[in-house]
């Protein structure tokens, strides 16, 4: 039957006293001291009684573990001696004015309350039984210094106590994909708070006994990410907010935790502590452009969560993957000093890192950018992979500091461009993928460029910068291979170095996997660029670029203006041994209205031979000089031949073809070197499908051609008009390329045996240098063209120059010869020459055949002459059955 109760109170020495009056049938009388633990349950019992019960206190702390680092969650005195020892005073951990609210075993809420300063809270006559300890986590604000943003931080639990069992496991709480509910204003079930989107973030259920309980602490954390959530608690978006908002002074996050993943985090650097349940991979798609890194010393990294690993680009694992899912907006935004980004895979966006601030200072390393999380498959953003503007002093991949390098190169694919960088200064970029999968086997190509930088401010470097801590080259190698243009490209920019590059290759060097367009091409106004060597004594044998497989290897843009560019040690047109083919589809190098460029040696006598490139292998031209590349020096290169100086690697054309109006090259010695030694300063230009050197009919004049070494190339040393050879004419007014300038003829050659001195006679144009080589074997042009009485050499080994009309020439008399060895007879009159020539050392006999070219005062080169055989200048001694016969010189 129903019961009814009438409670009366009453006060008397000291105890209260209350009537419980039971209408229907009886009463009880109960007496309680007053300030007594008990309170009266007036919930009848099946004899229709009231009970009595014990009311007990509940305590604990709330505090940040501003340090936390990961894994396992950490107690309160752990944590503050944590904050200690980086600066914190104890106690500064401890956060105040926060919510706890008390519900019973049912789920009905009892009671609030709020930490104190020193972020206790104390929850008063809490009966006996099982309850719910509740923290209502947007009621915590941090202990860090605000950089006042106006954003609001949100914390996320990385511990709880029961007040008997510490749980260190539950980093994020319960449901850490849900954010919490805000406080239980209504005074609604606990049950009323969990919804699809929402939880009870923290909880603790906990058991009162007889006595007080203790204890029943929480730690939070504003660094850490729970969930793949857009937004909220625990999100991606929220840390980049906390960051913004928190000052890092005295932040020092555990680098190695129990449990956890073991990442090096300097101080004051505030790292993104990624503990989202499960090892596997997990994505987060942002539906809005995330906010901006704007706090200094920001490290976005997916390598604190379980499952990841650093490697290499091929050995690593990331498993948080950031992806735009549209391609509509941008990926992380870079908008402060000294931001780290590392173990991210990063797709599907517009740009994926883009930063656009002036001065800011970025180090972007071990990410995969366009690409399936394993680095196997194309997920392409819609713009640029890595796209910084204005930065200064960076890093995209390794930064040669010669501690983790071989692990912080970046994979980037599948984007318009790879790597765009713009009005930088002190940038390097190194070790990175761009335009090849993770194993750098196969092309995920970029759209356009794999590395494009413009309008630079300062010296920047692609690849290897030897000015930094000594490591293994290889690790500041990039390899930017497959891509839809340019493997790298420099626009308006002087100042830049290019080395240690592996450009239209796989990532072994061994097969061709080439960028459409070109290795590396200059445009704009682009000066005093180094491509390969510095030649500067440190470290110049790891500077050499490969450069293969492209459609042409280096380009000087049609329209550029740019000046003392240097192109030195590199191997353009083979594999990484120099010694095989993998060629350019096009030239070895294409050079255009770019003026004083040097391919090779400068010839000052430093490290000359490091400088040389090995131009061999490719399809077509080993160098192509055009469109007014005027004043270009080629000097000490490999063209056709392999680097170990024997290979035959030749290119498909010519190995040197000067065009379009091209003036004042010298290809080979320049007086202006130091160096004089022809297997130094000279080109070896051996093997190649047609002339060594063509000089087209709309190339004008002045173009030296000195000291050179040409060898079993298909069709002649040096092709004046490019028309075969060009017979000369009486008195040598004719005029195209060179102006036609006529070649020496020869009259004789005699070598004394005697005293080894061969004197050379014979017709060179008034004032000419006549040099004179060691010719080849070969038949040249081959076959002879009716008429010819011998062949026009190659020059394989100079060994003399002598001016025509000097105190050298023993000859300054003039004679009409009738035939240059073309066949073409009439009279041509011109100046006779005889130089006398110490022949010790050399290689000279009688039957050695030798050729010769002629140079004016302004350098216009001719043709090779017609091979001579050195005779005998007096007699020939011949031993027969020990008898010694002399027979006379005819």
């Amino acid at each position: 039957m129903s019961l009814y109760f009438l409670l009366v109170f009453l006060s008397y020495n000291g105890y209260s006293s209350i009537i419980a009056e039971e209408i229907a049938d009886s009463s009880v009388f109960y007496s309680v001291p007053n300030n007594s633990p008990y309170s009266l349950d007036l919930d009848s019992d099946d004899n229709g009684l009231a009970d009595l019960i014990r009311n007990l206190n509940v305590t604990g702390t709330i505090y940040e573990d501003i340090n936390y680092g990961g894994g396992a969650g950490r107690n309160y005195n752990i944590s503050n001696t944590s904050a200690q020892n980086s600066g914190w005073n104890p106690g500064d951990i401890d956060l105040s004015g926060v919510i706890v609210e008390l519900y019973d075993s049912s789920g009905t809420y009892v009671s609030s309350t709020i930490t104190d300063a020193d972020g206790t809270y104390t929850l008063t006559d809490v009966g006996t039984g099982n309850h719910t300890i509740r923290i209502v986590t947007e009621t915590i604000s941090s202990n860090r210094s605000s950089n006042s943003t106006g954003q609001t931080t949100i914390a996320v639990q990385t511990y709880r106590n029961t007040g008997s069992i510490p749980v260190t496991n539950e980093v994020g709480g319960a449901e850490p994909d849900k954010i919490d509910a805000g406080p239980n204003t209504s005074n609604n079930n606990l049950s009323s708070l969990y919804t699809l989107n929402t939880t009870a973030h923290s909880i603790s259920d906990i058991t009162i006994g007889s006595t007080d309980l203790s204890g029943v602490d929480f730690g939070y954390n504003f660094d850490t990410i729970i969930n793949e959530n857009n937004s909220g608690q625990g999100s991606l978006r929220q840390f980049i907010i906390n960051s913004n908002e928190l000052d890092n002074s005295n932040l020092d996050q555990e680098d190695t935790p129990t449990t956890g993943v073991s990442f090096l985090k300097p101080t004051e650097t505030e790292h993104s502590i990624f503990m989202i349940p499960g090892a596997q991979v997990h994505t987060i798609t942002p539906t809005t452009v995330l906010p901006s890194i704007s706090d200094p010393y920001t490290h976005v990294t997916g390598y604190t969560q379980e499952g990841s690993s650093q490697g290499t680009i091929a050995g690593r694992t990331n498993t948080i993957v950031i992806s735009g899912n549209s391609s509509t907006i941008d990926g992380l935004i870079i908008n402060a000093n000294n931001t780290t980004i590392s173990g991210m895979v990063i797709n599907d966006f517009r740009n994926t890192i883009t930063g656009t601030t002036a001065r800011h200072t970025a180090f972007i390393w071990g990410n995969y950018i366009g690409s399936t999380s394993d680095g196997t498959a194309a997920m392409g953003n819609s713009g640029v992979g890595i796209n910084l503007q204005r930065f200064t002093d960076s890093f995209i991949g390794t930064n040669g500091d010669n501690i983790n390098d071989e692990n912080e190169g970046n994979l980037v694919v599948d984007s318009q461009q790879g790597i765009q960088l713009r009005n930088i200064s002190n940038v390097l970029v190194a070790g990175n993928i761009v335009g090849l999968d993770k194993t750098a086997s196969y092309a995920i190509s970029n759209r356009f460029n794999g590395i494009f930088i413009r309008d630079a401010e300062g010296i920047n470097v692609i690849g290897f910068n030897g000015n930094l801590a000594d490591g293994l080259s290889d690790n500041y190698r990039n390899i930017s291979s497959g891509n839809g243009n340019d493997g790298i490209r420099i626009l308006n920019s002087d100042n830049q170095i290019v080395s240690n590059n592996y450009l239209g290759t796989n990532g072994d060097g061994t097969v061709a996997i080439g960028n459409r367009n070109f290795g590396i091409q200059l445009q704009g106004s682009s000066s005093n660029n180094i491509l390969g060597t510095d030649s500067d004594g440190d470290e110049d044998t790891n500077e050499k670029n490969l450069i293969s497989g492209n459609g042409t290897g280096i380009r000087l843009q049609v329209s550029g203006s740019g000046t003392d560019n240097l192109i030195m040690g590199n191997c353009i047109g083979t594999d990484v041994t120099g010694n095989n083919a993998l060629g350019n589809l096009n030239h070895g190098l294409d050079l255009n209205s770019f003026t004083h460029t040097l391919v090779g040696t400068n010839g000052d006598g430093v490290r000359d031979q490091l400088e040389r490139n090995i131009i061999s292998g490719n399809q077509e031209d080993g160098i192509r000089i055009s469109s007014m590349a005027n004043h270009t020096i080629i000097a000490g290169n490999h063209i056709g031949l392999g680097f170990d100086g024997v290979s035959n690697v030749g290119n498909g054309k010519r190995g040197i073809f000067l065009t379009g109006a091209t003036t004042d090259a010298t290809i080979g010695y320049d007086p202006s070197m130091a160096v004089s030694d022809s297997d130094i300063v000279g080109n070896k230009i051996y093997y190649n499908d047609d002339a060594a050197i063509g000089v087209s009919n709309n190339a004008t004049e002045r173009n030296r051609i000195s000291r050179n070494s040409m060898f079993l190339n298909a069709a002649l040393g040096i092709d004046l008009d490019y028309d075969g050879v060009t017979s000369n004419d009486n008195g040598d007014g004719d005029s195209g390329s060179n102006t036609l300038i006529n070649f020496p003829v020869f009259k004789s050659a005699r070598w004394s045996e005697q005293d080894s001195i061969l004197t050379v006679i014979g017709y060179a144009p008034m004032g000419s240098a006549v040099e004179i080589f060691l010719s080849d074997n070969g038949t040249s042009p081959n076959p002879l063209p009716g008429g010819f009485t011998g062949s026009f050499g190659e020059g394989h080994e100079f060994f003399f120059e002598g001016i025509e009309g000097s105190a050298d020439d023993k000859n300054g008399g003039t004679e009409t010869y009738t035939n240059d060895g073309t066949g073409i007879i009439f009279n041509r009159t011109q100046n006779l020459f005889e130089f006398e020539i110490d022949t010790r050392g050399l290689n000279i006999n009688i039957g050695t055949l030798i050729t010769a070219t002629a140079r004016d005062l302004i350098d216009n080169t001719s043709e090779f002459s017609g091979i001579v055989e050195v005779q005998s200048d007096c007699c020939t001694t011949i031993i027969t059955n020990g008898y010694i016969r002399i027979i006379p010189r005819p």
